[in-house]
């Protein structure tokens, strides 16, 4: 009895339904009440709907107001896109879902679902992660396709703040990050699954790394490795000339300090020291043997002198041998060669490589009893083995290299007593150095002083010198002789220390023990 009742009233139901209620609207643009939707379906801005009833599976697009009860039918997919506001209670059978459509920034407002309820961004670009997490918080699982999202470190990256909801990629979704250094060994996304893409975005990162990102335990994390394509860095010829030398010396000290920057401050700083990359420095260990012949310049004998050569310092040896001769004419008058060849090997924190030096000098030194006045000219070439440098342009293999130097003296003699003599003098002079399509010319001006003393005893002669001089440009030269030799056999030996503290604060020590045979 009751059935038949029901078969009867039933349409009588439905007909007062439809009666009071608006249905099958493709475009809502006044307000209405109890609403059925049939068909995809716009609510104009400003429009206020309450009730909805949603009778087939149908794309909606909010820009009004919705308010009091929407029910969704059984089977049924409703993809919602609101650019409004929704305030309203929502019946989803099991059998149905809501799905929230994401286009841009303008919809990210919540609906208040939470069951049965999925959150799609569709294409949309720069959407802010918290504001998207805020509205997918009940949803079974939020869809990124395509899109992008703006992740900030006030996101938050642990406690409650950082509830992520199940999080499924497809297409290409691009992550932009405000400071990667706040996710650093924390997940940026947690939660994710799905057969799309990502890629990370940021602005913060050091010009020096990239980024490394990838997924463990269904969380994406990121992490920055060291760049060591200096290629990619620099963008020019420097950095294609590192590369290579990769290519040819991976284990090359350079490359090394550079990968171990952690700033290009630092790697400018490093850069700067290298000969490599700056082939005039070469020339320093070549200006530094110069100032050891200078100092030279006080004759205390008249001699011929064979004698091996040893100069060090922290980051350099030069070894090899000399050949010195003096004459001394007309009691005030005195001339002289020196030749020599020597290598030198440099050893830095940066590079290392070794140098073939030969050259030679003229000097001549005039004394009487008040004045004394001397002058040098000589010439060193050098020859380095240290493989490929960078000459601005080019990448040219073991160049060489030519320093010019040039020095007078001009002093007052004291006579202290018949064996000891004191030589004040001011010094002027001129050093050249070339390498390649660089130039270095510096000028030298300083004081110093000669102290001489000679005695003989047992048909020995015995002759000291001490030279000290210091410059302008803070540079401090000294040298120690001593010369014995025997009257009848016109022959002894002599002993050269020297020192010399140049602009760059490094220290030099030269030991020299050679034979002699008097003129």
């Amino acid at each position: 009895m009751r059935k038949s009742l029901w078969n009867f009233l039933s349409p009588l139901f439905f007909f007062v339904c439809i009666v009071h209620t608006t249905y099958a609207i493709d475009y809502i643009n006044t307000d209405s009440s109890n609403v059925m939707i049939f068909n995809d379906t716009t609510v104009a801005e400003s429009v206020s709907v309450y009730n909805m009833s949603i009778m087939n599976s149908a794309n909606i697009i909010n820009n009004g107001i919705i308010n009091g009860y929407v029910g969704v039918c059984y089977g049924c997919d409703v993809y919602l896109q609101n650019s409004g506001d929704v305030n309203a209670v929502f019946d989803i059978p099991n059998s149905s879902k809501i799905v929230q459509v994401i286009h841009s920034s303008k919809d990210l407002n919540p609906i208040n679902a939470s069951n049965n309820f999925q959150v799609f961004v569709d294409g949309a670009n720069q959407i802010a992660w918290n504001s998207l997490k805020d509205i997918s918080r009940w949803a079974d699982k939020l869809v990124l396709n395509n899109s992008g999202l703006i992740i900030s470190k006030n996101d938050g990256v642990g406690g409650e703040e950082s509830f992520s909801p199940n999080v499924e990629l497809q297409g290409n979704v691009i992550l932009y990050v405000d400071d990667i250094s706040a996710f650093y060994g924390k997940p940026i996304l947690s939660n994710v699954s799905g057969d799309g893409h990502f890629s990370i975005l940021t602005d913060e990162v050091n010009p020096l790394y990239k980024l490394y990102s990838y997924t463990l335990d269904n969380n994406i994390y990121v992490e920055t490795v060291r760049e060591t394509d200096y290629a990619k860095i620099f963008k020019n010829d420097v950095g294609n000339f590192l590369n290579d030398l990769r290519n040819s010396q991976p284990n090359n000290k350079l490359l090394l300090k550079l990968d171990n920057a952690t700033s290009l401050a630092e790697m400018d700083e490093i850069m700067s020291a290298s000969v490599r990359l700056n082939p005039l420095k070469l020339m320093d260990v070549v200006n530094v043997f110069n100032m050891f012949e200078i100092n030279e310049i006080s004759n205390v004998s008249d001699r011929i002198s064979i004698s091996p050569i040893f100069i060090f310092s922290n980051d350099f040896t030069i070894s090899g041998l000399s050949f010195n001769a003096d004459y001394g004419f007309y009691k005030k008058l005195r001339a002289g060669l020196s030749l020599y060849s020597a290598k030198a090997k440099i050893k830095s924190n940066i590079e290392d490589y070794e140098s073939a030096l030969y050259g030679g000098n003229v000097h001549i030194a005039y004394f009487n009893d008040l004045l004394m006045a001397r002058a040098m000219a000589g010439i060193t070439n050098a020859k380095f083995d240290i493989g490929s440098v960078f000459d601005g342009t080019n990448t040219v293999m073991n160049p060489s290299g030519k320093s010019h130097y040039y020095v007078a003296d001009m002093g007052f003699n004291f006579n202290v007593s018949k064996r000891f003599l004191i030589s004040p003098f001011m010094r002027v002079g001129f050093n050249s150095s070339k390498l390649l399509n660089s130039e270095d010319k510096s000028y030298i001006a300083g004081v110093g002083a000669d102290l001489l003393f000679d005695a003989s005893m047992y048909g020995i002669e015995y002759k000291y010198g001490l030279n000290v001089s210091t410059y302008t440009n803070e540079q401090i030269n000294a040298a120690f002789k001593i010369d014995i030799n025997s009257v009848a056999d016109k022959a002894g030996g002599y002993l050269n220390l020297g020192l010399v503290y140049d602009e760059l604060k490094r220290v030099g020590y030269k030991i020299q023990v050679g034979v002699n045979f008097k003129l």
